[in-house]
């Protein structure tokens, strides 16, 4: 167009705009539009004209499209809340997407939107591979947290944490945090499988002798109970 030969590139903008009326179906004046209003840093009009050549794409595409719609949301305009809403567009057209459940996360947790929250951290859980088993154990300590503190919910806690000590057999935290939720929530025999589970695995005589130390007490608290 003339405009751009001008150097002009917002005059340049309008006339693909008006070009993009003409015909909706023609991807070509939207890109064009795309590019000028990056330049202009025009960002709302980049979220538009990027929502409408989505409709056009295939689903890999178009879910690429989403998230780039919610990094924009996110760094140019401060809309989180739009965000969140581009992203889970692309979640819903890519459900396995780990990024795209990533920057979810972290948008909810900005937000402490709690129960959605932890519906991530699963979904995500159920998509770590192989080379992520710290990234998994994180995610369920993470969510493991959330339910205990956030939505008094222990036994789904106590679920999580297990998970995490079936993957890391002996983990101090977990095994602390566990017996914590066992106690609160009178679960007695897992209580003391767990202290005797650690006094087996505890460094040195000292540390053995103090979780022994627990095991009586418990044990008679319980035989004082009958």
């Amino acid at each position: 167009l003339h405009d751009e030969k001008r150097d002009d590139p917002r005059s340049a903008l309008k006339a693909y705009e008006r070009l993009a009326a003409l015909d909706e179906t023609d991807p070509d004046p939207l890109d064009k539009i795309d590019r000028l209003a990056v330049l202009l840093a025009d960002w709302p009009t980049v979220v538009r004209v990027v929502a409408k050549r989505a409709e056009q794409m295939g689903d890999e595409d178009r879910a690429s499209a989403w998230r780039r719609i919610g990094e924009v949301q996110r760094d140019m305009l401060d809309n989180q809340t739009a965000a969140i809403e581009a992203y889970e567009h692309a979640l819903e057209i890519e459900p396995e997407n780990a990024f795209t459940v990533d920057r979810l996360i972290d948008l909810h947790d900005a937000k402490n939107d709690v129960p959605r929250l932890v519906e991530l951290y699963k979904r995500r859980i159920e998509l770590t591979t192989e080379d992520e088993a710290d990234l998994k154990h994180q995610l369920l300590l993470d969510a493991a947290g959330r339910y205990e503190t956030s939505l008094s919910d222990p036994r789904e806690a106590i679920t999580l944490l297990g998970d995490a000590l079936a993957a890391r057999p002996g983990d101090e935290e977990v095994m602390r945090r566990l017996e914590k939720l066992y106690a609160t929530e009178k679960m007695w025999s897992e209580l003391l499988d767990s202290l005797r589970d650690r006094a087996q695995r505890a460094a040195n005589d000292a540390d053995r002798s103090a979780i022994r130390k627990q095991i009586g007490a418990l044990q008679i608290g319980r035989a004082s109970c009958r």
